[in-house]
């Protein structure tokens, strides 16, 4: 909860923010297959291993050869991965706000994975 502890998660979730929109997006383009299909499981290996591991070891080599390069991506898909993106920006922007002391701030931590 100390001052130092919530500036470094932060730059943590700025990095895990794109990252899981580009995990989003890249899944439902048409044609992508392999491991690149699964932002959940991806986002859940990224959340206990650490994106720096999961990103460049499983995500990209899954891209270079599985994911789609000339698959189109509907408007409905985009916006769907945006609204899903909508609670974490939220929380984000909670958890930078609120008291490092209340009840509130340790929900919204524990919520973020972050420094509960």
């Amino acid at each position: 909860k100390s001052p130092e502890g919530v500036l470094i998660w932060g730059l943590i979730a700025g990095l895990g923010f794109p990252a899981g929109l580009l995990l989003n997006v890249e899944a439902y383009r048409a044609g992508a297959k392999g491991v690149v299909r699964y932002p959940t499981i991806l986002g859940v290996l990224s959340q206990v291993l650490g994106i720096s591991v999961i990103f460049p070891l499983i995500w990209l080599p899954g891209y270079a050869w599985g994911g789609s390069r000339d698959g189109q991506l509907g408007a409905g898909k985009v916006a769907l991965s945006l609204l899903l993106s909508i609670p974490f920006a939220i929380l984000s922007a909670l958890l930078f706000t609120l008291d490092t002391n209340s009840r509130e701030w340790t929900i919204c931590a524990g919520f973020l994975g972050g420094p509960a």
